[in-house]
């Protein structure tokens, strides 16, 4: 899972803009819970003419900070 993860991410760079479909894909969850996780403060994202959007350095960061708590 990690290295299918890094191959998503490292297609993109770090300031790359991700949509909520895309990044929910890369944190292989649901749209709905990304949006939880954004409403919740946990995951930083950006609008863009009303439309959320997220860095893939931030996504990243989000995967990196969940896997050190395993």
């Amino acid at each position: 899972m990690v290295r299918t993860i890094s191959r998503l991410l490292v297609s993109k760079k770090p300031d790359d803009l991700l949509t909520t479909g895309e990044a929910a894909a890369i944190l292989r969850m649901s749209t709905r819970h990304l949006n939880n996780l954004k409403a919740a403060g946990k995951i930083p994202f950006i609008q863009i003419d009303g439309r959320v959007m997220y860095l893939a350095s931030d996504i990243a960061k989000y995967i990196i900070m969940q896997k050190a708590k395993i």
